[in-house]
């Protein structure tokens, strides 16, 4: 078994040619040659471990941002975590090139996260839910599994579904 840590668009192109058999993603990125199979919901919040960013400006919090330009999806998400800028600028201090290594920058109180609300209790032992402003309503996302177009659901694909389904409800 491999693991790939893909952009979204990336997900779709490794599914549709063969070169992995299923992606996980929540942004969504067109392609002709794949479907999205709708297996969980969950929140995007912004975390911190640093209690003093709790008191400081919003436009002032440090943030780490798991940073690919990606290309075009319907959500008009252009980073990897799922923010849209057209909502709220953030102060981007840091830019990694996975969430493995932004996380670290988190657990050690250097930097915010914007992160779904169910990877909050797997990766710190302690979290603080940084609340935003302007009052920005949290959004909803869908998580999916992105399957080959012709693809017909197996045992395989339903215990991954229920193992999704299983960790965003936590």
């Amino acid at each position: 078994m491999s693991f790939f840590e893909l952009s979204p668009g990336q997900i779709e192109t490794a599914v549709a040619d063969g070169t992995v058999d299923f992606g996980i993603t929540y942004i969504s990125s067109p392609n002709k040659n794949v479907k999205y199979l709708n297996v969980a919901n969950f929140e995007s919040k912004v975390y911190t471990t640093n209690k003093k960013f709790l008191n400081l400006p919003f436009e002032d919090i440090p943030f780490v941002v798991p940073e690919d330009l990606l290309d075009f999806n319907p959500q008009n998400i252009k980073n990897r975590d799922g923010w849209k800028d057209s909502l709220q600028k953030r102060n981007i201090k840091f830019k990694t090139n996975s969430l493995a290594t932004a996380l670290p920058l988190v657990e050690a109180g250097h930097a915010a996260i914007y992160l779904p609300n169910f990877l909050t209790k797997l990766f710190f032992k302690e979290v603080f839910f940084v609340s935003n402003p302007r009052k920005i309503k949290t959004e909803k996302r869908n998580a999916f599994l992105v399957l080959r177009a012709n693809a017909d659901e197996n045992l395989i694909i339903n215990k991954v579904a229920k193992c999704l389904r299983q960790l965003c409800s936590v």
